[in-house]
Parts: structure tokens; sequence; C-alpha cells
């Protein structure tokens, strides 16, 4: 046998890498699997140095002019310039109370079988929780213009959300979604059985009571005599298509009388 009949090694490959693998680990987020429940937690921002620049930027913006019309309220010893004092000192406020919303906010994403629900949860405040029917949402992504994470409803206006200020971060978490309403669900599918069985089980005892009552006016149409027992007649024999279908073994969609 030459060397080249000899049988290869077969070539190493190298396991695939996932794309975002490091991101939920980097951020602390965390990204739970439970039966048909797929949920994601995303933490507070880790410090101020994760908010956005624009806030720092507005704030002392505002400050500046704030200080600006005090001293000349004092200067001039005059209150014309106190409504704009205050409307800066109001802006600044409202800044950092989102700054502080930011840096304390944990959100929750819950995405089951029947619905998904949204939770946020903020020290100091009541959680609020947003929930829609999972065959209602149509489409979850980062919105590329506020770099919020971005929920379409059927009927209704999107919703955004606010998850941090990396972009790949908010994008990864809208395809772990994405994906995952996506794919099929085993409660879903069992919720979806159930729905059929009640409607074919209702429907059997609609056929079942339409054979009771064609028997009923069958037989008084008998008592009447001719000419009504001959209809009568005909009604007790097409009175066995119902019961057939009710208690037939093989399941139809679609009937012809």
């Amino acid at each position: 046998m030459t060397s080249d009949d000899q049988p290869r090694p077969q070539e190493e490959q190298a396991p695939p890498v996932l794309p975002y693998a490091d991101l939920p680990a980097r951020w602390g987020v965390a990204i739970i699997r439970d039966g048909d429940r797929l949920r994601v937690i995303v933490p507070p921002l880790g410090s101020w140095r994760q908010l956005s620049k624009a806030i720092f930027i507005s704030s002392a913006i505002l400050a500046f002019f704030g200080s600006l019309f005090a001293y000349m309220a004092i200067e001039q010893r005059s209150l014309e310039p106190v409504p704009d004092m205050i409307f800066c000192a109001l802006v600044v406020f409202i800044l950092m109370a989102v700054a502080f919303y930011r840096l304390h906010r944990r959100v929750i994403l819950d995405l089951t079988a029947p619905e998904l629900v949204v939770r946020t949860i903020v020290p100091l405040l009541s959680p609020t929780a947003r929930r829609w029917p999972r065959a209602d949402v149509t489409e979850i992504k980062r919105n590329p213009s506020s770099g919020k994470l971005l929920i379409r409803i059927r009927g209704q206006d999107f919703v955004e959300f606010y998850l941090g200020r990396d972009e790949e971060m908010t994008e990864h978490i809208g395809e772990v979604l994405r994906e995952e309403l996506r794919r099929p669900s085993a409660v879903l599918g069992r919720l979806v059985q159930g729905e059929h069985e009640r409607v074919a089980a209702t429907r059997r005892r609609q056929l079942i009571a339409a054979t009771f009552v064609m028997l009923f006016v069958a037989v008084a149409l008998m008592f009447l005599g001719f000419p009504w027992a001959i209809f009568g007649y005909y009604l007790l024999l097409l009175s066995g298509a119902p019961a057939g279908m009710a208690l037939g073994t093989q399941e139809k969609d679609y009937y012809f009388f």
C-alpha cells in the first residue's frame, strides 16, 4: 500500500464563532431560557461614564446660563431674569432625573408562548409592565436612528426601550428576541391544538343537537298523516347525515349534503 492509499486523518475544523458571544457577559446582560420562556435581563448602567454625553453637555450649558441669569438678577436687583433662571434650573433637574433613571433602571423582557412582557424596575418607583400578545408582535430590532430597542405591534404604534449606549448590545438583544419569536413554540402548539379540539367538540355537539331536532320534527310530521308523513320520512333519512359527521372516526374539514 502506497502512501497515497493510506487513510488520511480528518482535518480538524475550528468551532464556529458565534457573533456577539461576549457581549452579554461584557455588559452583565443575562439571557435565560426556561422551557418556552426566554428572559433577557438588562442591568442598570454601571457608571456615569456610560451615560450619553449630550446629558452632560446640555446640563453644563444650561447651568452656565442659569448662573448668568442669577448673577444678572442680583447685580441689577431685578426679577426679570428670574423666570429664565428657573427654566434653566428645571431643565437641568429633568436631565439629572433622566440620568438617575438610566443609572438605576433594570429592564426585564419575557417572551413566552402567549405574550411578550417588558418590565421596568426603578428604585423608589413602582415596577411597570407592558405586555402584548405574541401573535401581534411583528418586529423586534434596534432602531438605527435612536439606538433604542424597537418593538412593532400589529394595529398599534411602535414602542421603544432604551437599553444602553452600546449599539451592538441592543442589536444582539433584538436578534435573540427576533429568533425566539420565529421559533415554533411547543406550548403555543399545544394551545392551538387545544383550541382546535374545543372547536371540534363544539361542532360535534351542534351536529348531535341537529340530529335530535330533525328526529323530533320527523316523528311529529309522521303523526300528522299524509302528505306530511312523506316529508317526515325523508327528514328521518337525512337525520343520519349530521349523526354520521359527529360520530365519524375520521376528521373532515368540509362536508357536503
